[in-house]
């Protein structure tokens, strides 16, 4: 899995000679049939995390503040139109947030899950048409959430669209296509789980493969989260600086 991975700095060294060279731009805008999105098609590369929802989870605030120093905008590309299922072990936390409470006697941390949406009837549905359980429209929570975090200069983007254009169930192809914009117009921040060895050797690295061979260049991805950091701590959970905020919105509309 390792080679997938590019480190920070070269990374970065990286996209910004890419981003002027108009040979690898050019290929990019073919494969893609100029269909690059304006966030990305943009003067300066961005840092790119791709989720179901923008959220500052550790996992979300980890990527930020690994990047931040670059002084590159950081985009975190949505899904409004994916499909929320409560089977789903990277969309239940949107849910049911996992905020960090404090540490037991042996440092270990202690979360508390505060369930925000009615899992029922929000089952099968799209992200932009659940509200929580006081009534808000969950995208629009979560991103109050990112208002209340230390995460600058920062822009969130709902690529359903997108997402449509360019294969929606069909994650190899869509992994293609992703994978061929970080050629030049963004880094990936991205890490696989011990869990997602399978998707990892069937879609993954494939898709890697074909975009190196279509544009010439690998992809640039950056693991934020190694196999060791992994196991640190809950990395879809949420800081205690949340934890008065979220309880006091079920508290007062419940």
């Amino acid at each position: 899995m390792r080679p997938l991975f590019t480190d920070l700095n070269e990374a970065v060294r990286e996209v910004k000679k890419r981003k002027t060279d108009p040979k690898i731009l050019s290929k990019i805008a073919n494969f893609l049939d100029g269909d690059v999105p304006v966030h990305f098609n943009q003067s300066d590369p961005v840092f790119y995390l791709s989720r179901h929802l923008g959220s500052p989870n550790f996992e979300a605030i980890k990527a930020y503040e690994m990047t931040k120093k670059f002084g590159l905008q950081f985009v975190i590309g949505e899904d409004l139109k994916g499909i929320f299922v409560s089977n789903n072990f990277i969309k239940v936390p949107l849910g049911k947030l996992p905020i960090l409470k404090g540490l037991d006697k042996n440092g270990n941390e202690i979360l508390e899950y505060f369930t925000i949406i009615d899992f029922n009837s929000s089952q099968g549905k799209s992200f932009s048409d659940i509200n929580t359980i006081w009534g808000q429209p969950m995208p629009v929570f979560h991103k109050e959430l990112l208002a209340n975090t230390p995460i600058k200069n920062l822009k969130i983007v709902d690529e359903s669209n997108w997402i449509n254009k360019h294969y929606r169930g069909n994650l190899y192809k869509q992994y293609v296509h992703i994978l061929t914009i970080m050629c030049a117009h963004g880094i990936l921040m991205e890490a696989f789980s011990v869990d997602e060895v399978d998707f990892v050797k069937k879609i993954v690295k494939p898709a890697f493969k074909e975009v190196e061979r279509n544009i010439g260049v690998k992809p640039l991805i950056v693991e934020h989260i190694t196999h060791e950091e992994e196991l640190e701590r809950t990395w879809d959970a949420y800081p205690y600086s949340l934890y008065d905020m979220i309880k006091n919105k079920l508290n007062l509309n419940l």
